[in-house]
């Protein structure tokens, strides 16, 4: 899933748990593409520009971010949406 098309509207993310090991399990809900109840996010560096799927911040490439992990050869249906790591710092705050 592209966050940067108009379908960026379509779902909705909820954290669930913040992960000991730097992880986060997210609740993500598409109606027109996916469901996942319990799914993990891994930090890394923004390898594209694109948008945060929490919050529509613009991302640049390097940029620290989250993105749903692969287990296996296919990524997830939503594997090419990110979440910048400043926002998820910002929610656990406060």
């Amino acid at each position: 899933m592209d966050t940067d098309s108009p379908r960026a509207q379509s779902f909705t993310v909820t954290v669930l748990e913040y992960m000991s090991n730097s992880r986060v399990c997210l609740s993500w809900h598409d109606p027109t593409l996916c469901n996942y109840e319990e799914q993990i996010w891994t930090p890394t560096l923004a390898r594209r520009s694109g948008r945060c799927a929490l919050s529509g911040a613009q991302i640049r490439r390097g940029d620290a971010v989250y993105r749903p992990q692969t287990r296996g050869r296919t990524p997830p249906a939503n594997g090419n949406a990110m979440i910048l790591a400043s926002v998820l710092a910002q929610i656990r705050g406060g």
